[in-house]
């Protein structure tokens, strides 16, 4: 009972996030008219729309912009990760890579940039995106290379950096991110739509911001370069151009602060979404549902007890269910095994779930995958440690070497949803049944 019914709370938090859904609340056209969340934007007799898409959610918020704009779009891109049918696209489509940049990325932020350099004074820019376009939108500043900026990267995701900090390396190492494109398309008009996959939803942040202009947080990248072997690190090439970077922005108003009035920003969806709408589920399940707004974050492992903790609350009268989000980070050694942050919550937060007899916590990422494997997440009960002992599975070590796929894998725990074609970052659904059956927890 309670694995079917995390599923479909899960499903029905993947529903509310739906990007076709979302965009069609808040973008329409009348005559030469576009209106983009009550705001009115008026082509003029020759003005264009240029169709710019990038990120995890791309397609499906391109061809709902297509569809509701109709003969307004003279053209556009769509960039991507996962394979896409070109059946259900109208638009010339490139699939780039996630999580580090290769060289289609490099491809598709140049395009980005030349496509937006065609925009004249009546045209409209219509930049949306989604969580992975970041590393799917790149153009290296300096004379960085592309294997350079992938080392940078690669540091920045191992070494357990939060999004906010590894967006703002990001941006000091690249021409459109940081509001690059909104200089590329001046004096045309930018609108950006973007579905946030980051706690906080600072438009900044979300896909490293090519579409809005903003000062970059210098402590906050000082404070990373200042962490053990971080700069020692970083190529040379990287280092020098971020310090070119941070002393050429080392005058302006601070972290934040827009630099451009000509631009119109609308956070179209985002976490709280995903909660809203597995909160509904819940609730239609005769669950005692309670909202977590607090969000999930820091490390994986110390996350998981805030999880957990969640059921001292829990009463035994009552069929219980917690729904929470947010992003937690991982720290990786040199060497370790395969898994991914919400998989790597779950097999952390297994012993705490031990001490209520049936109890199931479902923990994965709304774009349907975590870490470098095909899940999107992991189940992880009350029973979990017993089983893994009967399947010779020594927990503690699986979790010092960062294995939990593997552990998950072997269990049939993992959950696979295969690409969702959204991301609002992750989703916990947390469940108690005061019956102490545990058939109720796998039927």
């Amino acid at each position: 009972m309670l694995r079917d019914h995390a599923r479909r709370i899960f499903e029905a938090g993947l529903h509310a996030a739906d990007p076709a859904r979302l965009m069609t609340g808040v973008l329409s056209a009348e005559d030469r008219t576009v209106n983009i969340d009550g705001t009115a934007v008026p082509l003029g007799t020759r003005g264009r729309i240029f169709l710019l898409a990038a990120g995890k959610a791309a397609w499906p918020m391109a061809e709902t912009a297509r569809a509701l704009l109709g003969p307004l779009v003279a053209g556009g891109l769509v960039v991507h990760r996962d394979p896409v049918s070109a059946a259900r696209t109208t638009l010339p489509l490139l699939r780039a890579g996630h999580p580090l940049p290769d060289g289609n990325s490099l491809v598709a932020g140049e395009r980005f940039l030349r496509l937006a350099d065609r925009a004249g004074p009546e045209d409209l820019v219509l930049l949306l995106l989604s969580g992975g376009s970041s590393a799917l939108l790149e153009a290296p500043a300096g004379r960085l290379t592309l294997q350079e900026l992938r080392l940078a990267n690669e540091l920045l995701l191992r070494c357990g950096a939060d999004i906010a900090t590894i967006n703002a390396v990001r941006t000091c190492l690249s021409r459109i991110k940081g509001g690059g494109l909104v200089r590329a398309a001046a004096p045309a008009r930018v609108a950006s739509l973007l579905l946030s996959d980051v706690v906080g939803d600072d438009p900044a942040v979300i896909g490293s911001g090519p579409g809005v202009p903003h000062d970059v947080d210098i402590e906050r990248i000082l404070s990373w370069l200042e962490t053990p072997g971080a700069a020692e690190a970083l190529p040379r090439a990287v280092l020098r151009q971020l310090e070119e970077a941070l002393a050429a922005r080392n005058n302006t108003p601070g972290p934040g602060t827009p630099r451009s009035r000509g631009t119109l920003v609308r956070v179209i969806g985002s976490n709280r979404d995903a909660r809203r709408g597995a909160a509904e589920a819940a609730a239609a399940l005769h669950c005692r549902v309670t909202v977590c707004t607090a969000p999930v974050v820091g490390e994986a492992r110390s996350a998981a007890g805030v999880v957990a903790a969640r059921l001292e609350a829990a009463a035994d009268c009552d069929l219980a269910c917690y729904i929470s989000g947010g992003e937690t980070t991982v720290t990786l050694p040199a060497e370790h095994g395969r898994g991914g942050r919400n998989m790597e919550l779950a097999l952390a937060a297994a012993p705490l779930l031990a001490a209520r007899p049936v109890s199931l916590l479902l923990s994965a990422g709304t774009d349907g995958s975590d870490g470098p494997t095909e899940a999107a997440g992991a189940f992880a009960g009350s029973d979990t440690l017993r089983r893994g002992a009967a399947a010779a599975l020594n927990h503690g070590a699986y979790l010092r070497k960062h294995c939990s796929y593997s552990y998950f894998k072997t269990l049939d725990d993992l959950f696979v949803t295969g690409p969702t074609a959204t991301n609002v970052g992750d989703l916990q659904v947390l469940l108690y049944a005061p019956v102490p059956a545990a058939a109720q927890i796998h039927s």
